[in-house]
């Protein structure tokens, strides 16, 4: 018990501290440190099953993992199973899970402007154009004069939310 507890600290303070990634960096340090949260939770609940505290512990923390990888578009099969084994059924988890992504807004823009912009093979507009994205990882193109160029970016809470191509320089810069 002593060692879950130190764990579940080391979860909570880690997290704390998640203002300090960005990126694929951020995203997947969120959602391991929910993902063991989640188990060493379950772990210590299934040890003492008869206690009430330790179970609405291991149900909330199931449930947050749960949230986040449905706002991640990624599976969710074995959060839900944790959830449900906590919980008693499917519905309770369910019933708690948000089924809407969460969004940002990311401006695109290129120097010079006008490029024509694609997200993830769409195409959405010309620079500079503001677009609602779900978080995650995205593909944006810019197809230009010298021809097109496709660029990696990860949208979060603490991402960037503005991307400019510098087609002169072929660079991208990222600002919030």
């Amino acid at each position: 018990k002593g060692a879950g507890n130190d764990t579940l600290t080391w979860v909570d303070r880690t997290l704390e501290r998640k203002s300090d990634w960005n990126g694929v960096d951020y995203i997947k340090r969120v959602d391991k440190m929910l993902e063991v949260g989640a188990k060493v939770s379950y772990q210590r609940f299934s040890e003492d099953d008869q206690n009430e505290s330790l179970r609405k512990v291991a149900r909330n923390r199931s449930i947050q993992w749960l949230n986040n990888r449905v706002q991640l578009g990624k599976t969710t099969a074995e959060a839900l199973k944790l959830c449900s084994s906590t919980s008693g059924s499917d519905e309770v988890c369910q019933a708690r899970m948000h089924d809407v992504k969460a969004e940002a807004t990311i401006v695109l823009v290129s120097i010079p402007i006008g490029a024509t912009v694609t997200v993830d093979g769409i195409s959405v507009g010309d620079a500079p154009v503001a677009v609602s994205m779900s978080h995650g990882a995205h593909t944006v193109g810019m197809t230009g004069p010298k021809g097109t160029v496709e660029h990696s970016i990860t949208v979060g809470v603490d991402d960037a939310t503005r991307w400019t191509w510098r087609s002169g320089e072929d660079r991208w810069e990222s600002s919030f």
